[in-house]
């Protein structure tokens, strides 16, 4: 394993991405200017968004705002993709295309950035004047920018997807204060048998954490393999096509999570503004410890897989280049027989996909005691995310 760092190129981008990502925590100590400890007071909800979006709102800080302008930019021409024509060609249209995309896509961020610090600045520094808060604004919004520019060095000269890179630092930044939350009541009021502090529940929490790391693993690493038959040189020989089950990867469980941070985040908002008691009823329904949420959670989730996942597999692609190859998949001809062929197998993967993703996810703070805010979504992520980076480093061993 160790041999892999005898390799010159290896070597380089391991350090570029520690040094990005030291940068990207370098961030977070430097506060904005006039934002003090007692202006700083967001809704309950905030942990749960610095989980999804390498953010910290409640810390006034330069990158307070980590990568969600980012995330709901994402989403957002993800969505039009479908429906703009012009926005699918540029979709169609390879790596070309794509980069066209992510203009289109780090335009949107910034406006969104500046509209979304504008926003947490009104929230973190209630009497700000105007012209301070524009500026604070841009700070964070530059901050922002800044952070995307990170994310995108790591793809292109580190080791790993940049922003899933800069989201499991957070989280991982977080883990120690949360190790410590969970332990504290123990060290304070001991550990005894049918207590909240009990070994019993320790041991529980311990075993559900084991469980789920084990299922996102199994689900990272899981394929359905597609016999096909390669006509070459006049013989006939057996081969496979590797279909992976998680073909969405995280994205849906973050797509569907910063979707529903949005509502939450207008209604608490509101409710601290206007005292709306109808806002109160809605919270609790976006909440993850009711039935309600936990319905909504799993049919935004379920979605989120689908599209994905329509959006990543092109079976049409895959089908002609089947055809141009002499592959073939046995009772099935070439070409538009083969790809409803395999849009049926997705979408069967899909759906096995999605249950999995939304039940892991939906789990309400794996281990409580022991991990606070990480959650089987955090977990997920982490899981997700290492076994990313696993896998781009053993192709340096080859």
């Amino acid at each position: 394993m160790f041999s892999v760092f005898a390799n010159r190129e290896f070597r380089n981008r391991l350090l570029l991405t520690a040094a990005m990502l030291a940068i990207f925590r370098v961030g977070y100590w430097l506060q904005l200017p006039g934002v003090e400890g007692g202006d700083r007071s967001v809704g309950s909800w905030s942990d749960f968004a610095a989980m999804l979006a390498a953010s910290d709102l409640s810390s006034g800080a330069v990158f307070g705002l980590g990568i969600m302008p980012y995330i709901s930019a994402s989403i957002v021409f993800q969505l039009l993709g479908q429906v703009i024509p012009s926005l699918q060609a540029f979709q169609k249209d390879g790596e070309q295309g794509r980069r066209k995309l992510n203009e289109y896509t780090r335009y949107a961020t910034v406006a969104l950035a500046f509209g979304q610090s504008l926003f947490w600045i009104g929230v973190i520094k209630p009497n700000v004047g105007m012209l301070d808060q524009v500026l604070l604004s841009v700070i964070m919004s530059c901050g922002t920018m800044i952070l995307l520019w990170i994310g995108e060095q790591i793809d292109a000269y580190g080791i790993g997807s940049g922003v899933s890179l800069l989201i499991m630092g957070g989280i991982v930044s977080r883990l120690p204060s949360s190790l410590f939350a969970g332990v504290a009541p123990a060290i304070e009021d001991g550990v005894r048998i049918g207590t909240p502090t009990g070994l019993e529940v320790y041991l529980a929490q311990i075993l559900v954490v084991g469980l789920v790391l084990a299922g996102v693993v199994v689900l990272g690493e899981a394929h359905r393999r597609i016999s096909v038959v390669a006509v070459k040189d006049g013989a006939r020989k057996g081969q496979f096509i590797p279909l992976k089950l998680n073909q969405a990867g995280v994205m849906p469980v973050i797509f569907a999570s910063s979707v529903l941070l949005i509502p939450a985040a207008i209604f608490e908002y509101l409710n601290r503004a206007f005292d709306l008691s109808y806002g109160y009823v809605i919270l609790g329904l976006l909440g993850d410890g009711n039935v309600g949420g936990i319905i909504i959670r799993f049919a935004v989730i379920m979605f989120f897989t689908f599209f994905w996942t329509a959006v990543t597999f092109r079976p049409a692609e895959i089908a002609e280049s089947m055809k141009d190859a002499g592959v073939f998949v046995p009772g099935f001809r070439p070409g538009g027989r083969t790809e409803a062929y395999l849009e049926r197998v997705m979408a069967r993967l899909a759906l096995v996909n999605g249950v999995a993703l939304a039940v892991i996810s939906s789990l309400p703070s794996v281990g409580v005691g022991a991990l606070g805010m990480v959650g089987g979504t955090g977990l997920m992520i982490v899981v997700s995310v290492a076994l990313d980076v696993r896998g781009r480093i053993q192709s340096y061993q080859r």
